[in-house]
């Protein structure tokens, strides 16, 4: 049998196997999520925000990032990224930033903010923590990595760097049903894409 191929269409933001879309963790995890009481305008400018500083977070590990372009909120946010490295003792050279990984056997998909090989999974937010959601994103984002040739370790650190313009917060959110619930959540994904193609094909 071949091997199935995994690629990303960054254009589209789309997690492909052997060119079949499949779902990405966020999309997986959506069912926890709930927006419904929130203004769109006032959702759609989280998202628009949350996409700039993860763009500038990327920029700046990887020497691209040119901050007198950036307004001031932003640059206020960068070197909250600088004090948490100052807090960590990392160094940004060590960190795999937005990399696409897939299942091909969970027929999955996801990107991980930052991840320190053997070390940490990072998953950069502009709001607080939600230990549910997070710790269950970075459980499978950890799984993608290991699966496509990262270090094995008992466990990987998996933690929430928080960031705003006027601090950051870096909370642990390790959970030991984590994976479980995920591959609920997918099995659920999986399962409903099959139903709905019963439902079509009658």
């Amino acid at each position: 049998m071949a091997r199935k191929v995994y690629a990303f269409d960054k254009a589209n933001h789309r997690h492909l196997i052997d060119g079949k879309e499949v779902p990405g963790i966020t999309t997986v995890i959506k069912p926890l999520n709930d927006y419904s009481s929130i203004n769109p305008a006032v959702l759609q400018a989280a998202c628009d925000w949350g996409t700039a500083v993860h763009l500038a977070v990327e920029l700046y590990c990887s020497d691209r990032l040119d901050m007198e372009s950036l307004d001031e909120p932003l640059i206020k946010t960068i070197r909250q990224f600088e004090n948490w490295l100052n807090h960590t003792g990392y160094n940004k050279t060590d960190f795999i930033c937005e990399l696409p990984l897939g299942d091909t056997t969970l027929m999955y998909g996801g990107i991980a903010d930052i991840i320190l090989d053997g070390k940490a999974i990072i998953e950069i937010k502009t709001r607080e923590a939600n230990h549910l959601t997070d710790s269950i994103q970075t459980a499978a984002q950890e799984k993608l990595w290991i699966k496509n040739g990262g270090s094995r370790i008992w466990a990987y650190e998996r933690r929430v760097l928080h960031l705003t313009p006027d601090r950051f917060k870096y909370p642990k959110v390790n959970g030991k049903d984590d994976w479980p619930r995920f591959r609920k959540l997918l099995d659920h994904y999986h399962n409903t894409k099959l139903i709905q193609s019963w439902k079509d094909n009658k």
